[in-house]
């Protein structure tokens, strides 16, 4: 009985320890999405709701231009915006920043012009009396 514990004392370790690495692998890169296009899509700035972008330019030497494009939640086209990011730069602001007439629920996608890659994150959140709610 004493190894038969032993032996299910070190299968829970090792369980716990697997759990552990998986979870850290999974949260690792859960925050930021990163390539040439990236569509978000649902963003809003309405009803208390705002959204906020992070964009970073992934190149160590490059320069890059990007074009923001914002669309209704019908898919029609509402606003659009270039910017350029020296390397490794960031910009970081509200969605309203980015492109002045967006409004409402909207579909964001955003293009590297020369093909580079970059980083995005996402922020969204209610700022209204009422709290949280969709």
């Amino acid at each position: 009985m004493k190894n038969y514990s032993k032996k299910l004392s070190w299968v829970v370790v090792l369980s716990l320890l697997f759990c552990i690495f998986f979870a850290f692998l999974l949260s690792s890169n859960a925050y930021a999405a990163r390539g040439q296009v990236v569509i978000v899509p649902y963003a809003t700035i309405a009803a208390g709701w705002w959204t906020g972008l992070s964009i970073r330019n992934d190149s160590k030497s490059e320069e890059n231009t990007y074009l923001l494009t914002v669309y209704t939640d019908g898919g029609s086209y509402q606003d659009s915006i270039y910017f350029t990011l020296a390397p490794r730069q960031m910009r970081t602001d509200l969605l309203e920043e980015f492109a002045p007439s967006a409004s409402g629920r909207v579909a964001v996608e955003i293009a590297s012009q020369q093909n580079i890659p970059f980083e995005l994150t996402v922020f969204m959140a209610n700022t209204a009396a009422g709290g949280f709610g969709f």
